[in-house]
């Protein structure tokens, strides 16, 4: 980033800095943004996809001898870059936060129209001891004949030097960005990102890894499991041939052991490794915490999917993950608060506010689910039909009352399951799956329907059914023999 003339220009996105004259342009418009603002943006461009520490920033943007609050310093600069960029902290496109260590240039570069695309480091520091803690998010970047591998959960440094190829690692970090929120569909197009940056280079280790996360939960991607659990545990081993230290690669195996193969023994396995190669991993801390969860061990659970909410704390999944854990232990008013919390942070995330309308409904106040319910059907269903279909099930509940709207609800999630992606958006067909079906059914004491869901749930390895023994809705069916063989079979011990 270090020179004169055309080569202090770099593009990215529809912006253009000029590093030189510390200008930021948006097409020919020339912004106003503060020099701090600028030198945070010029420090993470020069290290692209890197770490770059609070630490480092502080001391980058004042002496050592001058008296600031560097906490609040810090942070209005970068508010101010962001506000520039139009980025937005919980789903970035070019400024990702680590929380509590620092901040990340996740951004492609064009390099049709840049005089210099800014250069990853050439090398990373050697003579790592295994169990060494890695922290960050995971960026591969592979040569033919070198290696250089930053990966999310990343467990052991490489120890070669790597040269880049910038379609596979724009292609990885757009991939990486959309992954974050699967919950509201992000893997479907995660998936086409990851598969052109291992395409580029079959040799990024972080990009297979986070291509078999998506697959190992065929309602990730929308796609059966007879297609993806195959791809799953292809990649996930290709992660680890290249890379038998990178944590997301175990972490994904573990879920196709524990959600395909419901080999129980195997996945905790595969989880306990990913947390000794990086115990402050947000992704191994999840994993981990949602195993202990299904296994009925709920406290431990729990503890562990708030640590990986404190290690990414901006993350919605993470954060409805955790209300949603805390909702299938019976504990409402805690799931209440956290789904709220969440949807403070994102008021748009109609995951957390379906899941918050559940726990409502466990704790007994049905007006509020429906509420709740409505409010996040809104977001969920397809925008032509979203606000009739809410308007009539609304009337129903005020009319007719509580069964009556699950019943109408239901014939309504019939129809989007004959014809997928007729009433509920795509990313969010998942609840109409037999898993979900099954829900509805126990809720208006259909036991034969709701066991027959269940049942299909089961062959098409839902990812929900580990959940089955501990979720409140199916407590009535604990005594049927079906349910009792189903439980065996999935193995939840």
């Amino acid at each position: 980033m270090r020179g004169t003339g055309a080569a202090d220009r770099v593009r990215f996105g529809p912006f253009e800095l000029d590093v030189r004259s510390g200008e930021l342009f948006k097409g020919a418009a020339r912004l106003k943004v503060p020099g701090q603002s600028i030198e945070i943006l010029k420090t993470l461009i020069e290290r692209p996809g890197q770490l770059v520490t609070r630490e480092e920033l502080c001391r980058r943007l004042w002496r050592d001898d001058t008296i600031v609050d560097f906490e609040h310093g810090l942070n209005a600069a970068v508010r101010r870059l962001r506000d520039a960029l139009g980025d937005v902290a919980d789903s970035p496109r070019f400024i990702e936060t680590l929380p509590r260590r620092g901040y990340r240039f996740i951004g492609g570069f064009d390099d049709a129209h840049s005089d210099r695309h800014p250069a990853p480091p050439a090398s990373w520091t050697h003579g790592w001891v295994i169990g060494t803690v890695v922290v960050g998010l995971a960026i591969a970047l592979v040569a033919v004949s070198t290696r250089w591998t930053l990966g999310p959960g990343e467990g052991t440094p490489p120890t070669r030097q790597a040269s880049v190829k910038p379609a596979a690692f724009d292609a990885y970090l757009r991939g990486m960005s959309l992954r974050r929120r699967w919950q509201e569909g992000g893997c479907r197009n995660a998936v086409t990102e990851l598969e052109r940056a291992v395409a580029d280079d079959a040799s990024l280790a972080d990009a297979h890894a986070v291509l078999a996360w998506c697959y190992a939960f065929p309602a990730r991607t929308g796609l059966p499991a007879s297609v993806v659990a195959p791809k799953a545990r292809q990649e996930a081993l290709a992660a680890l041939a290249l890379n038998p230290a990178l944590s997301l690669a175990h972490v994904a195996l573990g879920y196709v052991k524990h959600r395909i193969d419901y080999d129980w023994a195997a996945a905790e396995h595969e989880f306990a490794l990913a947390l000794e190669l990086n115990p402050t991993d947000p992704d191994a801390l999840v994993a981990l915490g949602e195993f202990l969860n299904a296994a009925g061990r709920g406290d431990e659970g729990i503890a562990r999917l708030r640590s990986g909410v404190v290690a990414d704390p901006s993350n919605a999944d993470r954060n409805t993950g955790l209300g949603v854990a805390l909702l299938l232990n019976r504990q409402y008013d805690a799931s209440i608060h956290q789904l709220e919390n969440t949807l403070a942070l994102n008021p748009e995330w109609s995951t957390a506010r379906r899941w918050l309308s559940y726990a409502y409904e466990k704790k007994g106040d049905r007006d509020r689910a429906v509420a709740e319910y409505l409010a996040a059907l809104g977001g969920m269903l397809v925008p032509a039909r979203a606000r009739a279909e809410v308007a009539r099930l609304k009337t129903i509940y005020d009319r007719s009352g509580w069964y009556s709207f699950w019943q109408s609800e239901l014939e309504l999630a019939d129809a989007d399951k004959r014809e997928p992606g007729t009433i509920w958006q795509v990313a969010h067909t998942r609840y109409t799956s037999d898993y979900h079906m099954a829900l509805r059914h126990a809720r208006l004491g259909r036991r034969d329907a709701a066991m027959s869901s269940l049942q299909q749930a089961y062959e098409q390895r839902d990812h929900m059914v580990v959940f089955v023994k501990i979720d409140p809705l199916f407590d009535t069916l604990h005594d049927d023999p079906a349910f009792v063989a189903i439980t065996r079979r999935i193995g939840i011990p």
